[in-house]
């Protein structure tokens, strides 16, 4: 056991020295470039011109403090645009340790390990550790989301578990309108939960943790609605079959590499999963395996595609 926890630590070392390598540098394609050009807006400019893109914005406000520090500190335009890359990959090195800090405690130090290995090791991870976007912070929010979500749902419902869980819930609406989904419907799920077994305490709770969300979200409704009728003009979203199904569910595997190269990859991590599950029930195991399968596929998913893999994960937990 000892041995696994060194290797975990060792794990970890390495994903973070791996995915900073390639961060160093000022070169931006278009969209960091945006993210470079809003972030140098104040705050309510930021709002305002963010209400015009097609994602919230929270993701640019941080960018901006950034941006704040940097130039108070005397950095060149080419140093701020590097402080933001190492922004990426803190938030994809807090993923890989939430492996040995909550993974592996919920779960047990195998299945710990592992979730750190593909947060760091993903291919489509090594693209977001190193980007000017939203996307590796939207990963961590979600992720947090969903492991405390899975604590209150297996009954550790104390006061920290419920603050951490309705404060990751709202960053994850204004982050990115995945983690909005993913927000969605983890705390729809949830309170489905509460309410079939009858817990009181915590529907109260969920449904006041709701409502607080909603009103806190009611100053960016307006855009959010302008923003949702011209994603459905078309704008960039297409569904090409069966390209977008490759890429749907084989981009945590391929990154950028070819997506039906992913794709074979979870149609064969799929199978094994339900090897494992058919296997370990002959032996009297059943929840042993189902927590070893919904840990798989929580650290496969969630570790890649962010939010939307987080959608799919609590409802496998749960």
């Amino acid at each position: 056991m000892k041995k696994l926890k060194n290797i975990h630590i060792a794990i970890i070392i390495l994903g973070i020295i791996f995915n900073s390598i390639s961060i160093f540098h000022p070169n931006l394609w278009f969209d960091e470039a945006y993210s470079v050009g809003l972030a140098n807006k104040s705050f309510i400019d930021i709002w305002k011109i963010g209400g015009n893109d097609v994602h919230p914005i929270l993701y640019y406000w941080i960018l901006h403090i950034i941006y704040l520090i940097t130039n108070g500190l005397g950095a060149t335009m080419n140093g701020t645009i590097i402080a933001y890359r190492i922004f990426s990959a803190m938030c994809i090195s807090i993923l890989g340790i939430l492996g040995f800090t909550h993974i592996r405690k919920d779960f047990g130090e195998k299945v710990g390990a592992l979730f750190s290995f593909f947060s760091f090791f993903m291919p489509v991870i090594c693209i977001y550790a190193a980007e000017v976007r939203m996307y590796s912070l939207a990963i961590v929010l979600v992720t947090v989301l969903a492991i405390y979500a899975y604590r209150l749902f297996k009954g550790d419902a104390n006061i920290k578990n419920w603050i951490i869980f309705g404060l990751t819930s709202l960053a994850c609406i204004y982050v990115h309108y995945y983690g909005l989904m993913a927000a969605g419907i983890i705390n729809c799920v949830l309170l489905f939960y509460f309410v079939k077994n009858k817990e009181t305490k915590s529907i109260v709770t969920i449904l006041i943790s709701g409502v607080i969300q909603l009103i806190a979200y009611i100053p960016w409704i307006m855009n959010f609605l302008k923003q949702l009728k011209n994603v459905s003009k078309g704008f960039w979203i297409g569904f090409e079959f069966p390209k977008t199904l490759f890429q749907l569910f084989g981009t945590q595997f391929s990154g950028n590499l070819e997506e039906v190269i992913g794709f074979i990859a979870i149609v064969v991590l799929y199978i094994y999963l339900f090897y494992r599950v058919h296997a370990t029930k002959k032996s009297g195991e059943e929840y042993k395996v189902r927590n070893y399968i919904n840990s798989n596929i929580f650290c496969g998913y969630i570790s890649s595609v962010g939010s939307y893999s987080g959608t799919k994960n609590i409802n496998f937990i749960l």
